[in-house]
C-alpha cells in the first residue's frame, strides 16, 4: 500500500504487502523488502532509511544555493 504524498524514484521495485507511509522518498532502483516509516528517504538494495525528509530537504536546499553561488 502506497499512502499519501510519495515520491517514488524510476525502477522501483515495491514487495507485495509492503507500505509506504505518508510523505515518503523511495530513490531510484531500490528494491523495497519492509515497511517505509512515514517522511523517510529510502536507498538501497535492500533499501533502508538514510535520512528524514527534512534533513534532505535542508541537504537539497544547501545544494542549489551553493550552485548559485559559483554562478
Amino acid at each position: 500500500m502506497i499512502k499519501d504524498n510519495v515520491v517514488i524514484g524510476g525502477c522501483v521495485t515495491i514487495l507485495p504487502n509492503v507500505t509506504v507511509h505518508a510523505n515518503s522518498v523511495i530513490a531510484a532502483g531500490n528494491v523495497v523488502t519492509k515497511d517505509v516509516p512515514s517522511e523517510t528517504v529510502v536507498k538501497g538494495v535492500p533499501a533502508k532509511p538514510m535520512m528524514t525528509t527534512r534533513e534532505y530537504e535542508n541537504k537539497r536546499k544547501e545544494f542549489i544555493s551553493s550552485r548559485k553561488q559559483k554562478l
